[in-house]
């Protein structure tokens, strides 16, 4: 009929979702196994000099890495930044937008990098446009219950 609204009913077969606990028992990285979220904030200051500049951290303990926010004092094309987990490049020449940007691990943020500790964690922008910036940067991970209060964050 002209003027009714559609409506749809979603309802969960089965009653209790997750009842025996199966969720959580399957496997790493789909769902995480550390309870503890920390985020660790930064900023790159870059000069109007064309180059990469970067910020390295180090985790005393365990993590696993959730997601990378970042933003900047000016966005132009071709300036991009990046993120290395030891050796692996997780975010690669991803060019800065207009507005700040979060990118997380995996579909819909569900998959988790484990980082061991000691693993090294860096931030790099490139400037291409040789203009002056401010990069402030977050690193969002998650660590043991157990471990929260004895983890310690060092500039490398």
């Amino acid at each position: 009929m002209a003027g009714d609204l559609p409506f749809m009913l979603v309802m969960p077969a089965g009653g209790d979702i997750d009842k025996v606990r199966e969720i959580g028992g399957l496997p790493f990285p789909l769902f995480p196994h550390k309870e503890i979220k920390k985020t660790k904030g930064g900023f790159i200051d870059v000069p109007a000099n064309g180059g990469t500049y970067s910020r390295m951290f180090v985790f005393n303990k365990d993590v696993e890495f959730l997601a990378v926010s970042v933003a900047c004092t000016g966005y132009l094309f071709p300036d991009y930044w990046e993120v290395t987990i030891g050796e692996y490049k997780i975010y690669e020449t991803v060019y800065t937008k207009e507005i700040p940007q979060t990118i997380t691990s995996g579909a819909f943020g569900l998959m988790n990098y484990q980082v061991p500790a000691g693993t090294p964690i860096r931030v790099d922008f490139v400037n291409q446009s040789v203009t002056s910036k401010q990069v402030p940067f977050d690193l969002n991970v998650l660590v043991s219950a157990a471990e929260a209060v004895e983890l310690v964050i060092t500039e490398a």
